[in-house]
């Protein structure tokens, strides 16, 4: 017999197929259908446990809801929903039906009917309060239309109860898009919805920084390296003397490897933050990537001067020692921190085995070794720079 997971599987297929084969008949008694689906699962009643059950039944009835885009009943995703939820294990929360259903009425329309579903969990999850401020828009914008208001009116109801929403997520700070369930419904709908609202955002509340770092999380969640890029040129324009934005906009540039964006960078915060010693920090690391020689030199001393932690100085000697492939300079770095810094003894060690890689005849082996060694220095001394900065408070 196959495997549980392969028999759910094949199971759940064909209740999807039936459903894209046979939906009218499928709508006209919903309570029958779901009738079906426990009679068909009861024969893995003793196999499976409530959430795996929970999860085969929110499946179709996504599918369900996804199929019904064009049926016109108004009380049809009403119907799918009650259905659905009486049928689950766990009747006490309807979280992977009502978000998959405010989707679904978003989708032909029905901003009204789909707050109803989206604002019990609006706290849960920032994503979900922005679908919650957008369906509010989405109103505001019929208003408008039907009222024949001109440009640059006062605001109506719908559009404050939008602003009022996006400021309750700044507020309240609830986490970006943690909800599993928000990953199985449609990601495109959610993206155009979540970027209007946070363009938006910005235009109505131009001074406050957390619909930027919003807008960065959920960017950075999905790889969309356009967004990220476009976020952080409105948070350094705006708030130029911002360290977190700053920090986000060098480590963008260098995942670009774009050095001399970076470098630009490191210029701005030294100018906005000269007795700070993570700038320079920068300005080593952007010089061990490169290899320049003359250019860590002058961070070198500057580094020393503001007085940099003398571990940090040391491991971005070794990291830059890494970087040229010079097995001399690595020997002495190495024996500077064993020397220097013997409580960092462990740690000193794995570098050392982790070293002895870089000139590996496997090149491959040989890339590995450097990038490692290259990312936990630069870990670590994040770290130490990070716990300097809290104390000093």
């Amino acid at each position: 017999m196959p495997p549980l997971r392969e028999r759910l599987e094949r199971l759940r297929n064909e209740f999807l197929e039936y459903i894209e084969n046979n939906f009218e008949k499928v709508s006209a008694n919903i309570p029958v259908f779901y009738g079906y689906v426990i009679s068909s699962l009861d024969q893995f009643s003793a196999e499976i446990g409530d959430e795996e059950y929970d999860r085969f039944i929110e499946a179709i009835t996504i599918k369900l809801l996804e199929r019904s885009q064009d049926h016109a009943e108004t009380g049809f995703v009403e119907r799918v929903c009650s259905n659905a939820i009486r049928t689950r294990k766990n009747t006490k929360t309807g979280i992977g039906i009502h978000l998959p259903a405010g989707i679904s009425l978003l989708k032909r329309g029905d901003f009204k009917g789909a707050t109803s579903y989206f604002a019990p969990y609006a706290e849960a999850d920032g994503v979900v309060g922005v679908l919650l401020a957008y369906c509010y828009y989405m109103l505001s914008l019929r208003e408008i239309a039907e009222k024949k208001a001109t440009v640059g009116a006062r605001p109506g109801d719908m559009e404050l109860m939008a602003r009022e929403q996006m400021l309750r997520i700044a507020r309240g700070n609830p986490p970006i898009d943690r909800l599993p369930e928000l990953q199985l419904i449609d990601q495109q709908m959610i993206s155009r919805a979540f970027w209007l609202m946070i363009s938006c955002a910005l235009d109505w509340f131009p001074s406050e920084k957390r619909f930027l770092s919003i807008g960065l999380e959920k960017a950075k969640k999905d790889s969309n390296r356009g967004m990220i890029n476009e976020l952080l040129k409105i948070a350094v324009e705006r708030f130029f003397d911002d360290m977190v934005f700053l920090r986000e906009s060098f480590l963008a540039r260098l995942q670009e490897q774009d050095a001399i964006g970076a470098a630009g960078v490191v210029r701005q915060m030294m100018q906005q933050h000269p007795e700070e010693i993570e700038p320079i920090y920068y300005g080593l690391l952007l010089s061990v990537l490169s290899a320049k020689q003359p250019g860590y030199d002058t961070f070198r001393r500057m580094a020393t001067q503001k007085g940099m932690p003398g571990e940090v100085v040391l491991l971005m000697d070794l990291a830059l020692a890494v970087a040229k492939r010079d097995q001399t300079e690595i020997g002495l770095a190495l024996r500077a921190m064993r020397r220097e810094y013997p409580d960092l003894q462990p740690y000193t060690l794995l570098l050392e085995y982790i070293a002895q890689d870089v000139f590996s005849a496997e090149e491959e082996r040989k890339k590995r070794a450097r990038k490692f060694l290259l990312d936990s220095v630069d870990r670590f001394c994040v770290n130490l720079i990070q716990e300097r900065k809290e104390r000093e408070g």
